[in-house]
């Protein structure tokens, strides 16, 4: 498996996907602006071996029927760019499942490093195009007759235009909250603890007032994570004593959380204190990705309490001690 999300399992190609795969090969209004005429069972076999030899086009399986409903196309092209491409069968369309899987994969594709994201589509393909508007990409072009795909009766070229769509990796930077981003505060904490005030009955995050919020700005200094032009998260964190750091909040939204935001904004945090000893924080004790998450950055379990309702797990990561 390559990813999952709610709905779809995103895999390499196998042996037993002939019949799915030729469902959707064979409808003519599936293939309409592709490269290629509808496949006969014969010629979706010999496809779907090249399929299953590649890594660059990825499976779509529909969790609740087990089925194989499409695939996302992600070719390795120079200087860190991929060109992306999808085809789903025709009864799965309006559904959601190309941009549930294509949004996953780009998520994945960025967070590996990947500089830019590049599609080619028919300006008579607007379904194709919306798609893309809608996972954050950016008509760079409109290339006219620049591509055929078939000859006319008499042989000659039947040349097409060319929408070029292309999204780059954003890049993620930090600003302090001021007073007049209480609102903005208030949404990116309610978005990105919204789960956590339905699991558990209350959620300290949740909820507040910007009138509120302008206070704890003032009082608790904050930071606001922008990927690109938008915010995406709070950095919650001050000085104590002696170096140690008590970390109130990392907050990331839901649609971009599993990039490695997280990650960046804890070098961030390090790098803003330098002379750090210590950094403390507490996290719901049965929240498993967050203690992931913090295991992952060099944090231990020191202890658990109660915070309210919620049963809580201290943790905390020592600076390591300079090698003599």
């Amino acid at each position: 498996m390559i990813a999952e999300t709610n709905r779809l399992i995103l895999r390499r190609y196998r042996e037993s996907d002939l019949q799915d795969l030729y469902e959707y090969l064979s409808d003519p209004e599936v293939v309409a602006f592709e490269p290629y005429k509808p496949m006969t069972l014969e010629e979706t076999k010999e496809n779907l071996a090249w399929r299953i030899s590649t890594e660059e086009m990825i499976a779509v399986e529909e969790k609740a029927t087990g089925k194989m409903i499409g695939n996302v196309y992600l070719g390795k092209r120079d200087f860190e760019a991929l060109e992306l491409g999808y085809v789903f069968r025709r009864d799965r369309w309006g559904m959601g499942f190309a941009r549930e899987s294509c949004d996953a994969l780009i998520r994945l594709a960025f967070r590996r490093g990947v500089h830019r994201i590049y599609a080619e589509c028919d300006p008579e393909n607007p379904n194709s195009w919306h798609l893309l508007e809608g996972l954050g990409f950016r008509r760079e072009g409109y290339l006219k007759k620049n591509v055929f795909f078939w000859r006319d009766s008499q042989g000659k070229p039947i040349w097409k235009d060319t929408l070029l769509y292309a999204r780059l990796a954003e890049p993620l930077s930090f600003r302090p909250a001021l007073a007049e981003d209480a609102a903005l505060l208030v949404s990116l904490y309610d978005a990105a603890f919204r789960a956590d005030f339905l699991r558990y009955g209350e959620c300290p995050g949740y909820g507040r007032t910007p009138e509120q919020m302008a206070q704890s700005i003032e009082a608790y200094p904050k930071t606001v994570i922008m990927s690109g032009e938008a915010p995406v998260g709070v950095l919650s964190a001050r000085e104590t004593e002696n170096g140690e750091i008590y970390l109130g909040c990392l907050c990331v939204i839901p649609e971009y959380q599993g990039m490695g935001i997280g990650t960046r904004a804890m070098e961030y945090l390090e790098a803003q204190y330098p002379q750090w000893r210590r950094i403390r924080l507490v996290t719901p004790a049965d929240k498993a990705e967050n203690l992931g998450f913090y295991g992952k950055c060099g944090f231990s379990v020191t202890g658990e309490e109660t915070d309210g309702t919620v049963r809580v797990a201290a943790l905390e990561k020592n600076r390591p001690q300079a090698s003599t």
